[in-house]
């Protein structure tokens, strides 16, 4: 009864949601306590899993940023999220393949570009000189764009249209 004898079993009160809770016992010292609840932020986009802001919805303030991962032809975009009180970065970097010689690309995402390549795949400078009637070039001596084509289009293209 809060009456400055022994208080027992008058337990406590809560009040106030999110960040804002706040728990008080009900009689401290014979005298009545009232619950008050606590001062809430200007907003809740922090991403912690609390609310913040004390309106009953947590981390609903929160602004994504795009992002960006990977190098090379891997290279990709996403954005971040909140989940569960946690920042969640969605960019996935895209699956390394074999480096392709002459084509300017990090293929394997290793942060070079063609590596491993023969000069002669490349460089049109070296053809032209190694190799003066393209027809008789062999076909690792081409550019590799060459290359795929089909072979009517090798001997007009190189052949000088015989």
């Amino acid at each position: 009864d809060c009456d400055g004898a022994v208080d027992q079993g008058l337990g406590t009160t809560t009040c106030g949601v999110g960040a804002c809770t706040n728990t008080v016992n009900n009689c401290v010292g014979g005298v009545p306590q009232t619950c008050t609840p606590g001062t809430p932020a200007a907003d809740d986009g922090t991403c912690d899993g609390i609310d913040d802001d004390c309106d009953g919805a947590v981390d609903e303030d929160y602004v994504s940023v795009g992002t960006s991962c990977g190098i090379g032809a891997c290279a990709a975009t996403g954005s971040t999220s909140c989940v569960s009180g946690a920042v969640v970065d969605s960019c996935v970097p895209g699956t390394p393949s074999l480096e392709v010689c002459s084509d300017s690309i990090d293929n394997n995402c290793d942060g070079s570009v063609d590596e491993g390549c023969p000069a002669s795949q490349w460089d049109p400078t070296i053809q032209t000189a190694s190799y003066p009637n393209f027809a008789s070039a062999p076909a690792s001596a081409l550019h590799p764009l060459a290359r795929t084509r089909a072979k009517d289009s090798l001997r007009l293209m190189f052949a000088g249209g015989r």
